[in-house]
Order: C-alpha cells, then structure tokens, then sequence
C-alpha cells in the first residue's frame, strides 16, 4: 500500500476526509515524530490512472498517424 505525508496530500482532489482525520490527529498526537501516514484516498488513485489513460491514448493516436503518413509515402514512392 502506498503512503503519502500530509504536505503531499494537501495537493490531491477530493482528500477533504483525509486531512480533517490527519489534523486531529496530528493535533493530539503534538509530536511531529508520532504523526501518521494517510492512505492515498481512491479519487487520487482514480485521478492517476484517467490521466495516465489519456497520455497513452493520445500516444496510441500519435503513433498511428506517423504509421499512416509512412503507409502513404511508401505507396506513393513505389507505386504498385
């Protein structure tokens, strides 16, 4: 499982829930050394892989056209 400090988390959308659960925490707690780790919230994981998607998507697309550019060049260099 994946951890992340609260500074980190601080950044990620929807992780409401995690930094009220962090600041009482960390408020009883009072030692920076006994504060705890939070889990990476499921939006934060979700938002990764829909990112992640839409680069690979958009390098599928880019990688096609060039195969595509190159099929037509080839055909029109030695014509059949």
């Amino acid at each position: 499982s994946t951890y992340l400090s609260a500074d980190d988390i601080l950044t990620v959308d929807g992780a409401d829930d995690d930094i009220k659960s962090f600041s009482t925490n960390y408020i009883s707690n009072g030692t920076v050394e006994s504060r705890e780790m939070i889990p990476v919230s499921v939006s934060a994981y979700l938002t990764c892989f829909a990112q992640v998607f839409v680069w690979f998507r958009a390098e599928i697309y880019n990688w096609e056209k060039l195969f595509e550019n190159y099929v037509d060049f080839q055909i029109k260099r030695y014509p059949l």
